[in-house]
């Protein structure tokens, strides 16, 4: 499989937050680094995937993506931050899903986002699932 055009669609501004799924696991350096292999492989950058917090509202957001209802925890960071840290963060896919860009997968810029990230807060919104 070949290197496809990243899937960028438009917007109408910037979200003040971004929010990573998931526990501190999911910014290991093995989840961070098999995430950027995968998106290398599509579309030829080392990525990882967020949301967005539409209107900072993450009672909207728990609303439109049942993703993030299935998620106990969730950590959160300033898209002026991450700018400011030197990441581009691209609309990618489908509303509200993000993509952050790396410079690579090396672990110094797993670091710099995981400072960013901080600790997983609860999600107030979670919905344990019925097996």
């Amino acid at each position: 499989m070949g290197i496809t055009t990243i899937p960028i669609r438009e917007y109408s501004k910037k979200p003040d937050h971004l929010v990573r799924l998931g526990s501190s696991t999911t910014v290991s350096d093995e989840k961070l680094r098999q995430s950027c292999k995968r998106s290398y492989r599509l579309w030829g950058v080392h990525a990882t995937s967020f949301l967005e917090v539409p209107d900072n509202s993450f009672e909207l957001l728990n609303d439109i993506s049942e993703e993030s209802r299935r998620r106990s925890q969730w950590m959160v960071a300033k898209f002026k931050v991450l700018e400011e840290s030197g990441f581009i963060m691209l609309p990618t896919a489908r509303y509200p899903h993000w993509s952050v860009i790396l410079p690579s997968e090396n672990v110094v810029f797993f670091e710099k986002l995981r400072t960013i990230l901080g600790e997983p807060v609860p999600n107030p919104f979670f919905e344990r699932s019925k097996r």
